[in-house]
């Protein structure tokens, strides 16, 4: 009944509770496309920074006796995940503050259990978390024994097939002695995600980042160094946050090229933004790249295909994948090529990059096509939020994306609290990361003012020079599109 192969928080929940109470903060349409022109940070209060927690605990399951579970429908089956589950005759004294018992679902396996904290209501720096995990223990600690007393529950909105009978493992019916499956959500800066990233990939201790990954040697870290052919991106643009965005985006398109069609490319790395990609790129890094873009013939493509290192501009093949026939979700919004790549249930890296940029501004709309495709899907959730970022702790107006940190070290009953406890610390951690200090603040400013046409371009320093193309013999640079073109057209009689 482990779920190894899938990892913890394969199948993830999808109704109004969970949408409610993991995913940290209200759903925004998940069909909307962001509209404002970001500066790097707002002046405006955000929402404060939640964490929510859901844990998997895949042997205590529910059948609804006298009843055939494999008649329901697939569709029903669906409808399982995250609905609430109140035990019959017992409860009514054990507190349940912003938590509750869920259901969850794997293949034709009958349901079992997941509890899932308020992401919303649980803030980041008030040290609540652990207080939570301490109700959960002491409340399916108290449970338990009824294994041996036929106990029941019932689970919301099934009535037709209410009660349920609860199996509880033998011989370990004490709670303390179960396996438990986490996975967090969180808003965190990018300087923070940064971090978790470094330990992903060094294999270091950090409660948010996965040691046994198979895709952690796979993590690009960038660096001030990856930037250093492109002259017209300021050095002192490229901070930790401007690292973190690229660390993450050039990672999700090198694994693009191994992550398996089966789960799609949100179990290609243990970290999944649930802040899409063109939120981000909007608030941090536009107004960054616009001289490299505008003055030089880069792209967003040429810019990760070089911090990626993959060699011969291979990077433009990789392909994120899906089955096509999962892909059967209605996304009313449209773009240039949308029938071929839900047919085939593929996206090009460079077709992503070039349209989260809207390189092409006649043919293309700024789009991300990562979270839209993946939208199709009937458990899609790679960007699912939109732009939507919560604050900073202690700087309500500096933003933060909001991520689901995956495939984490699984733990149990007796131990969840302690780790419940550290993940709230190791996300305050985070957090204090984040650059606040008056510098930001006066870029922030100055970025803000350009965009609003009150200071103009020709005002602004230049950051540099464009590098010289090199091209091989034959072949001159056309700086309009970045590449190399034959020179025979051109030549003189």
């Amino acid at each position: 009944m482990h779920f190894a192969s899938q990892g913890p928080g394969s199948l993830c929940p999808i109704n109004s509770f969970l949408a409610a109470l993991a995913l940290t903060g209200p759903i925004h349409s998940v069909l909307a496309i962001p509209a404002s022109v970001a500066a790097p940070h707002n002046k405006r209060a955000l929402d404060v920074p939640g964490l929510g927690v859901e844990l998997e605990i895949p042997r205590i399951i529910y059948d609804p006796e006298g009843k055939d579970y494999k008649d329901m429908t697939q569709d029903r089956k669906e409808k399982l995940k995250g609905a609430i589950i109140t035990p019959i005759g017992f409860g009514k004294d054990h507190p349940k503050e912003n938590w509750e018992v869920t259901a969850e679902i794997s293949g034709t396996n009958k349901p079992f259990t997941e509890i899932i904290t308020d992401g919303k209501k649980n803030e980041i720096g008030k040290h609540g978390t652990k207080k939570l995990g301490e109700q959960i223990t002491t409340y399916m600690g108290d449970w338990a024994p009824c294994r041996d007393n036929d106990c029941k529950v019932q689970i919301e909105g099934f009535a037709e097939y209410n009660p349920w009978a609860v199996w509880w493992p033998k011989p370990e019916t004490k709670f303390d002695r179960l396996a438990i499956y986490p996975q967090v959500t969180a808003a965190m800066p990018l300087e923070g995600l940064l971090q978790v990233l470094k330990d992903g990939k060094d294999k270091k201790d950090n409660v948010l980042a996965n040691k046994k990954g198979s895709y952690n040697d796979k993590i690009v870290i960038a660096t001030k160094d990856s930037f250093k052919d492109f002259g017209k991106i300021k050095e002192d643009d490229i901070t930790d946050e401007f690292l973190g965005f690229f660390s993450l985006l050039t990672t999700y398109c090198v694994v693009a090229k191994d992550n398996d069609e089966i789960y799609g490319p949100k179990r290609s790395l243990n970290i999944m933004p649930r802040t899409d990609f063109l939120g981000m790129y909007k608030k941090f890094i536009e107004e960054k790249l616009r001289a490299e873009i505008s003055e030089c013939g880069n792209s967003l493509y040429t810019i990760v295909s070089t911090v990626s290192g993959v060699a011969d501009d291979k990077l433009k093949d990789y392909e994120f994948k899906w089955k096509p026939d999962d892909l059967r979700n209605k996304v009313d919004q449209d773009w240039n090529g949308k029938e071929d790549m839900v047919k085939k249930g593929r996206l090009r890296v460079d077709k992503f990059l070039d349209t989260l940029q809207m390189k092409d501004e006649v043919a293309q709309k700024q789009l991300d096509l990562l979270k839209l495709m993946d939208l199709l899907t009937r458990h899609g959730q790679i960007g699912g939020l939109n732009d939507r970022m919560e604050s900073v702790v202690d700087h309500p107006t500096l933003p933060a994306p909001i991520f689901e940190f995956r495939d984490l070290l699984d733990t149990n009953g007796g131990q969840v609290a302690k780790r419940m406890g550290e993940y709230e610390d190791k996300a305050i951690e985070m957090h204090k990361k984040a650059k606040t200090d008056s510098t930001a603040v006066a870029v922030a400013d100055a970025i803000k003012n350009r965009i609003a046409g009150t200071v103009k371009r020709e005002d602004m320093p230049s950051p540099g020079e464009c590098k010289p193309m090199e091209c091989p013999p034959g072949e001159v640079p056309l700086a309009a599109t970045g590449k190399c073109v034959d020179v025979g057209p051109y030549k003189k009689d």
